[in-house]
């Protein structure tokens, strides 16, 4: 287990670096590291649709509430 969290501790000090010298070397912008690093950057946001937010409807889609709800 412990051999697990400093493989990972290192690869995300790896990960650090290389961003440091992209941002150093004018690569990237220090906004789009951001974006990148990000949670959600990951995920496809074309297959996620907003419904609700604190469980009040948002949007009334057929697809997603049924036909006549």
């Amino acid at each position: 287990m412990k051999r697990d969290q400093e493989a990972r501790a290192a690869a995300k000090q790896a990960s650090r670096d290389e961003d440091t010298r992209r941002l150093g070397a004018g690569e990237v912008s220090q906004a789009e590291v951001k974006q990148e690093n990000g949670f959600f950057s990951s995920l496809d946001k074309s297959k996620f649709t907003m419904v609700a937010i604190g469980g009040k409807p948002i949007k009334r889609d057929e697809a997603v509430f049924g036909v006549g709800t």
